[in-house]
Order: structure tokens, then sequence, then C-alpha cells
């Protein structure tokens, strides 16, 4: 019986090449947005409608920022599906011959759990950006940086490891 349960761990192999695909879609995403700055900048054609009252140049800006938030959000899944892995599958009786940085080396599922929560806070904190550079702020979009700062309390909270006195 525990054999049986022990071969479902391979079941993680879904887990971890969905995170993986889904890290190859946020970097495709991403890469479309800044090509269409490129394009938004250096095309003749006429703004689109969102875009008809700042310059052709701020236009950019605003879709590099969303092409930014794709990016961060495809690493950070990169990085869960690899520690994913080197927790759950990875064999480590046998060694790896080459050095890793310290953010590569998963010691636990708490690592990961931190490194996920710190990024969500990150992501907010680019789509408040988005928030502010596109629209006319009204009291309603206060709840996205309230949210910001919450989370960071909580992380700090929550992560922060005592000091030894």
């Amino acid at each position: 019986m525990f054999k049986i349960f022990f071969l479902l761990r391979y079941i993680i192999f879904i887990i971890i090449m969905g995170t993986f695909f889904g890290a190859g879609l946020m970097i495709l995403s991403g890469s479309s947005e800044t090509l269409e700055a490129f394009s938004i900048y250096f095309s003749h054609e006429p703004l689109a409608e969102e875009f008809l009252q700042i310059s052709r140049a701020e236009a950019a800006v605003l879709t590099m920022v969303g092409s930014v938030d794709d990016y961060l959000f495809g690493l950070v899944l990169i990085i869960f599906s690899y520690g994913i892995y080197m927790l759950y599958i990875h064999d480590h009786s046998k060694k790896i011959n080459m050095e890793l940085p310290s953010w590569l080396i998963v010691k636990d599922i708490e690592q990961l759990k931190k490194t996920l929560a710190q990024v969500i806070v990150i992501i907010l904190f680019v789509k408040f950006l988005e928030v502010v550079l596109t629209k006319t702020l009204v009291w309603e979009d206060l709840i996205i940086p309230i949210s910001i700062t919450l989370l960071a309390i909580g992380l700090k909270l929550l992560f922060d490891e005592p000091s030894e006195e």
C-alpha cells in the first residue's frame, strides 16, 4: 500500500508542468506586450481610443508596465515549478555539480510560499502604477495601496524571523 502511495508523488509532475507551461505563456504575453509597446512608439498610425489623451511615448510606457507584470509572474512560476520539483521529485542523493545561486536553493515549501506572496505584493504595486498612470484616481482606487500595505505588514509578521538575543 505504501509503495502505491509513494508512486502517487509523480502526479506532482502535472503541477510542475502546468506551472512551467504557464510561465511560458506569461513570458509570451509579456513579449507580445513589449512588441506592442514598440509598435505604439514607432508606428505612425493613430493611437487606440484609450491612449488618445497621452503622448505616444507615454502609451508605450503604459504598455511596457503591463509586460513587466507578465514577465515577473512568469519568472515566479518558473521558480515555483523548479522548487516543487526539487522538493518532491528530485533525488537528493545525487549531487548537482553546479553552483546554484542562493535564491534558487529551495529548502522547504515555506520558502516558496514566501516568494509567491512577495511577488503578489509587487504585482499589486505594478497594477496600482498602471491605474495611476491611466486614469484619474477616485476613492475606490485606494483599495489597492491599502491592500498592498496590509499584505506587506502581514508578510513581515508572518515571515520575519525573530532576532536571537
